[in-house]
């Protein structure tokens, strides 16, 4: 993958906007059928490369940028509500890990 292939796509992503984790994710979505390669710095911009690995995949190359950033709209998404569901996870795993503890005892074994 050159640094100026005609077939390589550039997409530029503001890191104030979707976070370093969304981007990988979303990156690794694209490994199998793509060179992927990023640059760019974690402050202003990151900018991802994408170009397919085969001719089959160059046809649908005129939509991987779109699919690229809904895939990163997606997974910053998602990581912004795991965020803000943490606490909630939190109780309800520590309320039946408690419930179990209380109703099997301490030194019973669970069956």
């Amino acid at each position: 993958m050159g640094k100026n292939s005609s077939k390589e796509i550039k997409i530029e992503i503001n890191p104030r906007l979707y976070p370093l984790e969304a981007i990988y994710a979303s990156a690794l979505l694209f490994l199998e059928e793509n060179y992927l390669r990023l640059d760019g710095n974690l402050k202003d911009k990151v900018i991802v490369f994408l170009e397919p690995k085969n001719r089959k995949n160059q046809k649908k190359a005129k939509n991987l940028k779109k699919e690229f950033l809904n895939q990163l709209l997606n997974n910053t998404l998602r990581i912004k509500i795991a965020k803000q569901n943490k606490k909630l996870r939190e109780t309800i795993l520590n309320t039946v890990l408690f419930s179990a503890i209380s109703k099997y005892g301490k030194n019973s074994q669970i069956k």
